[in-house]
């Protein structure tokens, strides 16, 4: 949980750094703080919380880790844009709302693609 806290801090600086102060549009500063929270996030899991790993290689395990964020960006940057876009909410709390759902995909599906024991075929 304090992983995923962290991220989403640094996730949630860098959207409204850059909206704010870069005068970047919020989609875009979505993804680039989606990104960084990826990596911190990435490094914390396997530094600290997922002991078991499917995967042997670390490169193939950060492939996937990483294919997993994309999705999970897909659907931040899709719920970002209709939150804000239709529903007409500010960005930054668009960003709160919409992280419990990427979160949840993410988590759920990293746990069970790169981080259970591989089963035995007997």
């Amino acid at each position: 949980m304090l992983a995923s806290a962290l991220a989403f801090a640094l996730d949630f600086a860098v959207l409204v750094g850059l909206t704010e102060f870069a005068r970047l549009n919020y989609l875009a500063a979505a993804a680039c703080g989606f990104t960084a929270g990826l990596v911190v996030t990435y490094l914390l899991s396997v530094a600290f919380i997922f002991r078991e790993r499917r995967l042997r290689s670390r490169r193939l395990q950060f492939v996937v880790f990483a294919a997993i964020g994309l999705v999970g960006l897909a659907l931040t940057e899709v719920l970002m844009a209709l939150v804000v876009g239709r529903f007409g909410v500010n960005y930054a709390v668009a960003k709160v709302l919409v992280a419990g759902a990427s979160f949840t995909f993410n988590f759920v599906s990293r746990r069970v693609i790169l981080f259970t024991r591989a089963r035995r075929s007997t």
